[in-house]
């Protein structure tokens, strides 16, 4: 609306100049130049011609360039404001000329570029400066979003790692605790060693049976053994299988010892469990731990009381009153040794006393004493 007002004033000055004070019917063309002039800046002409197919032409051959570039922007500020000054400064000429009786095209052509070229240039550049603008604050917001999400990514990974920290503890923790009660549990458990020769025992008569069963694996190996030796007398037949099995172990002794090792702590653990009931059973009776070994031996089931009385004293089964026997006589020897220690220290400050006194010179005796030995 100000630049058509301001394209109305121009042309009634020209005018009045042009003709003098007297009223002129050619200035109301001042008015139909004002009206083309708004019309046109609120974006008529680029529903229709000129206007519209320069800016979607330069927007077809900006097409392959970023979404938002300087480039991109300028060009089309620049097509769009030259089209939209290359059709007010037009038609402002050519009204101007209609009012002041001069052929309506006179001085058009020259004055339509004269305003496009105009326009292209604070167009170019006052597109070039707003997106300049719109991307430094857009690089502004994405530098912003991007430290967020690195310091929310920096607190998210320090979580993970303090959790991972926290889950590491406490399965340390929990090894410790499950050592522990191994240890503990292992006082009235099998000794490992005895442990693992009872089931190497178990395993090598086992070998022995197999290698002379052919429908076994072992036993399969052997025999193709025996045929390719030709071996067939029972006493022949007997030594190579020794043989046979003494290296099938030998080849197999490191996965063997780790089979017992798993076994062992295997049956320790299973073990624990009834360790912890026999401590538990003992804290509620103690009497468990002071009774005479007659009673505690009377029990145990028997042939004659296949229960025993072991549910007078909420004992659950014969193994849980086993790890009781034991903790019994692991206490019974704690007891000796305390004693042997006490007996060995008293026998050991009687010998120093002895020998201090033995050290000590003789005492001369006195005149008197002396006289009184004569005497006697």
């Amino acid at each position: 609306m100000i630049a058509g007002g301001d394209a109305t004033a121009n042309i009634v000055r020209d005018t009045y100049e042009g003709v003098g004070t007297e009223y002129d019917s050619g200035r109301l063309a001042g008015a139909a130049a004002g009206i083309g002039t708004s019309l046109i800046s609120r974006g008529l002409a680029s529903r229709f011609d000129v206007d519209t197919l320069a800016v979607n032409g330069a927007t077809d051959m900006l097409q392959g360039a970023t979404r938002g570039s300087v480039l991109r922007e300028g060009a089309t500020g620049l097509v769009r404001e030259a089209g939209e000054e290359f059709l007010q400064s037009g038609q402002e000429q050519a009204f101007t000329n209609v009012g002041q009786g001069r052929p309506f095209y006179e001085d058009v052509g020259s004055s339509a570029v004269i305003g496009a070229a105009t326009g292209a240039g604070l167009g170019a550049g006052t597109s070039v400066l707003g997106q300049a603008m719109a991307n430094r604050q857009q690089n502004q917001l994405d530098s912003d979003r991007a430290a967020q999400e690195a310091a929310d990514e920096a607190i998210l990974i320090r979580q993970q790692q303090e959790q991972a920290e926290k889950e590491g503890l406490q399965r340390q923790a929990e090894v410790e605790q499950q050592a522990r009660v191994r240890r503990e549990a292992a006082q009235t458990f099998t000794p490992r060693k005895e442990f693992v020769a009872a089931r190497e025992k178990e395993i090598k008569a086992q070998l022995e049976t197999d290698v002379l069963n052919p429908t076994t694996e072992l036993g399969a190996q052997f025999e193709q053994t025996l045929n390719e030796n030709a071996i067939f007398d029972p006493a022949d037949v007997q030594a190579e299988a020794k043989k046979f099995v003494s290296a099938y172990q030998k080849e197999r002794k490191a996965e063997t010892d780790e089979q017992l090792t798993n076994e062992y702590i295997t049956a320790l653990d299973n073990h624990a469990v009834k360790f912890e009931q026999a401590k538990q059973l003992v804290e509620q009776n103690p009497t468990l731990m002071d009774m005479d070994q007659t009673e505690m031996d009377l029990m145990a089931p028997s042939e004659q009381n296949p229960t025993g009385r072991l549910a007078e004293y909420n004992i659950p089964d014969v193994e849980t009153y086993s790890v009781i026997q034991t903790m019994r006589s692991n206490a019974a020897k704690a007891r000796q040794i305390v004693e042997k220690s006490k007996l060995k220290a008293a026998s050991q400050q009687g010998e120093a006393v002895a020998d201090a006194a033995q050290q000590q010179p003789a005492k001369k005796p006195t005149k008197k004493e002396q006289l009184r030995a004569m005497a006697t």
